[in-house]
């Protein structure tokens, strides 16, 4: 493990990146994981995730959806505490909450 975020550059020809967290490493000539790019990209993922459903948190959205406050809030706690609380190799992101069939 590397604590590098950002790799060497990557040659052409170069395998595949095999995953989430994984940097070029020029003198090994392959792609080696970094817990730091790892924390950066579902640091990055988790941001963009809370800033798309921000607009569930504001006052005329939780008084005309009361029945989904509440699993709004739950999902994105879990989004905030996700980067500590995650497999860095192999994150499983919370889902959004769905609304029932047939509720407005």
């Amino acid at each position: 493990m590397t604590g590098r975020v950002f790799g060497d550059p990557i040659p052409n020809g170069a395998p595949r990146r095999p995953g989430i967290g994984y940097i070029w490493d020029a003198q090994a000539e392959e792609w080696v994981f970094s817990e730091a790019r790892a924390y950066y990209e579902i640091r990055k993922k988790r941001n963009r995730l809370l800033a798309e459903t921000d607009y569930t948190q504001m006052p005329d959205y939780i008084a005309s959806n009361p029945d989904m406050t509440e699993a709004w809030k739950q999902y994105r706690q879990a989004l905030r505490d996700f980067p500590e609380a995650c497999d860095l190799q192999n994150p499983v992101w919370p889902k959004k909450p769905q609304k029932k069939r047939g509720v407005e």
